[in-house]
């Protein structure tokens, strides 16, 4: 049968065949050449170059196979399954190219593309010392990447009754529609340059410990940790941003469990930036330095296992496929020997490090153990995050129901670990790295406390004017560790310790910027990050919210805004068409929202079409206008279900409903059978009779003929039971309803600005951390000498350089 259909479809050229088995062979070759260069370094010297020219040979290989892929799409060439799923002939240009890493084999395609560039480019700098042991457990992930995407190959043609078929179906499927988003196109190659990334540092880290030398790689790994932890976040920012502006929940972050997924690395990789700083200054830390340059990669493979086993299928709001079993078992074998075997390394290794002693300025002061400190507190965020995340799949395993952690237990849990964290951000840029006293710090930090009330006084006032404030619920409370307590003066706590950590960080950027421009990057990067949280905690705290129904010819308010349908731009079935809506603000001025809604149809026949939504965003200085349009309800019901025996009165809705007669048009069972039922109803327009009735069509099919009352409500006959003669009848809307969510959003134009800042800071702080290495041609900060030009008494301003 399918033979028959295929034979009218076209021959798949001979390039798409060639490219196919291009593709396959770039991955098997990938997995072959990396384990010969794996056997290459375990033999080394004499094996050294073979290791090397093996180790570019399998990192070029996965870019090729990347590159067919692409190919594959671009070309149409739907006779291979994956590409098949996921783009078709309609597609645009750039979906067609985002569809390589829309599913799942796609996706573990871009994280070995991802880490192999890293690796070809980190390989060449860690040194001679580290190199070998750099590259040999590099090559072995890679080579496990290699070896799924053998068992999961998006490469697979389709096979028809035990042969491949040799002709190219007319289309595909497409793209899921949910993903068809400009930011499919930037945040997925964004955050896994970013996971990629992480490889580097954890087989670096590796390798220090093997050739036993702790401290001689700081200075080389710390732009590439700097650069990983930005391009890590900036991708998870991405996601937030994408979640913002089409799921229609009215935020950036709601602690989803393949969100945390991405949000522990980047902790664990902020742990490792801070503590080389810490290392770099007085060469203490090293242990604990080798052990955070592996956790954030460790924690990413974890986090990837998780996603992919079907344990978040029903508590997540993403959707990734189950993995083909070999594929995962090779993951979790993967993750769990690498783990067993990095800490198997480091407890082995970390009672040998030699660290310099411990300052013997008992009670004072010093920036190593702000730094310290502050590592301690993300560790725990992240350790407290990754349970959170766990939780499904530690249900799942006992037998019960799997469910997410609530959002509201997430903020009380990390409240105590984000307060001391932000004031930290604030406090430790004025510590000096040589001990002081508190008094000493007191007398920095008196500016940035007198501007940092003065600040907040000010935000208070904004917040409470009557014309341009949050329109803050006074009375509104929230739960807290210490109990539920006021809104209010809770969120102006949170925002007075980002206001602290904004306003001293600019302070430094100020002192900073007269002696050494280019080491502003790490003052740059906290203060990003401080905007970025002011920003998100505004708009969540002080979130507002309205549910409402318009129809046409029927608006409705929401928090004071006036929304009236107008129409739609295209049609139903056009992933383009958007449902157009005059919306009139407090003030009497009007702009037209926009949010998209269409409908898929279905494949499978028999299934309704699937209804699509997206919302819009309004957005200004101080706030969004956040429109989320739910599915359009179509016959919506406008009363209960109402049963009457002939001749009884009953009231539905608006209106007195009386049974006057039945009558069955047709044989009893027979298709094309109609039952009728006759009714006189009085409303305040006045009294009308008229018929309702149900029509039996094929197997389970039931039409039904309602009675038009007026522009907005049918009577609905439902059901007429032929043995007693009683009817159930309902009101039902003549035209659709569509359900709208209204959101106030203050500030939130403020996460944009923050996470541009925080990038920027990172960016900056990695590239003058590279220029540096480079004017010292790569060698290592020379021993118990800070990177920093920090040797003035701890009065004096303390060093730029040494931020992150």
């Amino acid at each position: 049968m399918i033979d028959a259909v295929a034979a009218h479809w076209e021959v798949a050229p001979t390039w798409a065949v060639v490219v196919g088995w291009l593709g396959r062979g770039c991955v098997w070759l990938a997995a072959a050449a990396l384990l010969v260069s794996i056997g290459g370094w375990l033999r080394a010297p004499s094996g050294e170059r073979l290791g090397k020219v093996a180790f570019t040979v399998g990192c070029a290989s996965l870019v090729g196979a990347f590159a067919n892929l692409a190919a594959l799409f671009v070309g149409n060439q739907f006779q291979f399954k994956y590409v098949h799923d996921h783009a078709a002939r309609a597609t645009a240009l750039g979906y067609k190219i985002a569809g390589v890493w829309s599913g799942q084999e796609g996706s573990f395609l871009l994280w070995a593309v991802a880490s192999a560039v890293f690796g070809l480019f980190a390989a060449r700098r860690v040194g001679s010392e580290y190199r070998k042991w750099f590259t040999i457990p590099y090559a072995t992930f890679l080579a496990a990447l290699a070896g799924i995407l053998a068992f999961e190959s998006p490469f697979k043609p389709w096979v028809v009754e035990g042969r491949i078929l040799d002709r190219i179906p007319p289309d595909g499927a497409g793209m899921t529609p949910a993903l068809q988003n400009y930011w499919v196109t930037i945040h997925p190659p964004t955050i896994f340059l970013g996971f990629g990334s992480l490889t580097v540092l954890a087989c670096w880290a590796f390798s220090a410990m093997i050739v036993r030398d702790p401290h001689s790689w700081v200075a080389r790994v710390r732009p590439w940790a700097l650069l990983a932890t930005s391009v890590t976040g900036l991708g998870l920012c991405m996601g937030g941003f994408w979640a913002y502006e089409t799921l229609g929940w009215g935020g950036f972050w709601a602690w989803d469990p393949v969100e945390n997924v991405s949000f522990v690395p980047w902790l664990l990789a902020a742990c490792f930036v801070h503590g080389l700083i810490a290392q770099a200054a007085d060469r203490r830390w090293a242990a604990t330095n080798l052990l955070f340059g592996g956790l954030p990669f460790l924690a990413f493979v974890y986090g990837t296992f998780l996603t992919r086993s079907g344990f978040l299928a029903e508590t997540s709001v993403h959707s990734f496929a189950r993995m083909e079993r070999t594929a995962h078992f090779l993951l979790l074998g993967f993750f769990v020997l690498s783990s067993v075997a990095y800490l198997a390394v480091w407890f082995r290794y970390r009672t040998t490090v030699v660290q310099a002693p411990a300052p013997k300025a008992a009670g004072r002061l010093r920036r190593e153990a702000m730094y310290r400190f502050g590592s301690f507190l993300l560790a725990g965020l992240a350790l407290a995050t990754a349970i959170g995340m766990s939780v499904p799949m530690i249900m799942a395993l006992r037998g019960q129901k799997p469910k997410v952690v609530e959002e509201a237990l997430y903020h009380q849990v990390v409240v105590w670990f984000f307060v001391p964290i932000m004031l930290l951000v604030g406090v430790a840029p004025f510590v000096s790295w040589r001990a002081m006293g508190l008094g000493a710090l007191l007398r920095r930090l008196v500016n940035v406390l007198s501007l940092t009330f003065g600040a907040l006084g000010f935000a208070i006032y904004f917040a409470l004017h009557r014309e341009w404030g949050v329109r803050a619920d006074l009375d509104a409370s929230v739960p807290t560790p210490f109990g539920r307590i006021l809104l209010f003066p809770w969120m102006f706590v949170l925002v007075g310790v980002c206001l602290f950590a904004a306003i001293a960080n600019l302070w430094r950027i100020g002192e900073t910027w007269k002696r050494a421009k280019l080491s502003i990057g790490g003052f740059v990067a906290h203060l990003g990050l401080a905007v970025l949280m002011t920003g998100l905690i505004v708009s969540r705290g002080f979130e507002q919210r309205a549910q409402i129904f318009v129809q046409d010819g029927s608006p409705a308010t929401g928090l004071g805004y006036l929304v009236a349908y107008k129409g739609i731009t295209g049609d139903w079935l056009d992933r383009n068409n958007q449902v157009r809506f005059e919306v009139t603000r407090p003030d009497g001025s009007t702009f037209e929202a926009r949010p998209g809604h269409y409908y898929v149809l279905s494949r499978q026949p028999g299934a309704e079409p699937q209804p699509m939504v997206w919302p819009h965003v309004q957005e200004s200085l101080s706030h969004d206008m956040y429109l989320a349009l739910h599915p359009q309800i179509i016959d919506g019901e406008a009363s209960e279900p109402v049963t009457l025996a002939k001749g009884q009165t009953k009231v539905v809705g608006d209106y007195q409903v009386t049974y006057l007669d039945s009558q069955r048009k047709g044989e009893a069972g027979a298709a094309g059978t109609e039952f009728v039922g006759r009714f006189r109803l009085v409303g305040e327009e006045g009294q009308a009779e008229g018929e309702a009735g149900l029509k039996i069509g094929g197997p389970g099919e039931i039409s039904r003929r309602p009675l038009l009352l007026n522009e907005h409500y049918n009577l609905v006959l439902d059901r007429l039971d032929a043995a007693t003669g009683e009817a159930t009848v309902q009101l039902r809307y003549v035209k659709p309803w569509f359900p709208i969510e209204i959101f106030y959003k203050p500030l939130t134009l403020l996460v944009w600005i923050g996470t541009g800042i925080l990038t920027l800071g990172g960016l900056l702080a990695a590239w003058e951390k590279r220029r540096r290495l480079r004017a010292r041609g790569h060698s290592p900060v020379p021993n118990h000498q800070p990177e920093t030009d920090d040797s003035r008494p701890e009065t004096d301003a303390a060093p730029a350089t040494a931020q992150v």
